[in-house]
């Protein structure tokens, strides 16, 4: 096999992982075409308010680095996401996304041949990481502790019927001599490790308190579905002040 070849498989491969296209037959041929639909352009909007709260780095793993985030992402950065307006907004967005499309490709050919694999939006020079680290704990009086997956009869439990309500919660107690703010954010990823479900509530808890906030979700599908519990200070600083909790649970 001669570099040429190789390097065409390596690239196709590359293509398949982004969800470009299938290799029925391991058969490769000229790359078709490949656009954003205006239903896309929609996706985009509903999940613009999620990319402002979490930023870009954990949006795109969110959403697997698909070749769609990555072009929601650099729309999200482009002047025309503000500017573009009335009847045709999501048509002006999609023919903008045709552009993005085409730089993911020709970046990603040059990364293939190259042997790099940077999944960064072509429209974005360095993605902003928003996530907290365990170094970046802002309030160790902040203890965030189990988390519980409660019942519509209000019992813990690990097993759910689809379509009934949950609550997710944990127990979050200060132990500092200040009054501290939060917000409470729980995140649901299925056994593919999709998020599901991606919520939040703003809070105080005061000094020498313990509360037990919650979020509730209805489960539609059967599965195991994992559910993180993050407290942070504020969606702007995004400081953890404890580090994230997780519990599974199953639907049936």
């Amino acid at each position: 096999m001669d570099l040429g070849h190789f390097t065409l498989i390596v690239f196709s491969f590359f293509l398949v992982s982004l969800g470009l296209f299938s290799i029925p037959y391991l058969t490769f041929g000229e790359i078709p075409a490949y656009e954003l639909t205006e239903n896309d352009m929609e996706w985009c909007d509903e999940v613009f308010p999620l990319y402002e709260a979490i930023g870009l780095q954990w949006f795109l793993e969110n959403h697997h680095y698909s070749i769609k985030a990555r072009v929601c992402g650099s729309l999200f950065e482009d002047p025309i996401w503000e500017e573009a307006a009335g009847e045709d907004r999501l048509k002006k967005l999609q023919e903008r996304s045709n552009y993005y499309v085409e730089l993911e490709i020709k970046e990603s050919e040059e990364e293939a041949e190259k042997g790099i694999d940077d999944p960064t939006p072509v429209g974005i020079s360095q993605p902003e990481s928003r996530l907290p680290t365990e170094s970046a704990i802002l309030n160790p009086d902040i203890l965030n502790e189990e988390a519980k997956i409660i019942d519509a009869e209000g019992k813990e439990t690990k097993d759910v019927p689809k379509n009934q309500d949950i609550e997710i919660s944990s127990e979050i107690s200060n132990f500092g001599k200040q009054d501290q703010n939060f917000v409470f954010i729980v995140q649901i990823k299925n056994s593919d490790d999709i998020v599901v479900s991606l919520n939040w509530i703003k809070g105080t808890i005061f000094s020498g308190v313990t509360l037990e906030p919650s979020l509730k979700w209805t489960p539609d599908e059967l599965g195991v579905y994992t559910t993180e519990i993050y407290l942070w200070d504020n969606l702007d600083d995004l400081q953890a002040l404890n580090s994230p909790i997780s519990t599974t649970f199953v639907v049936r």
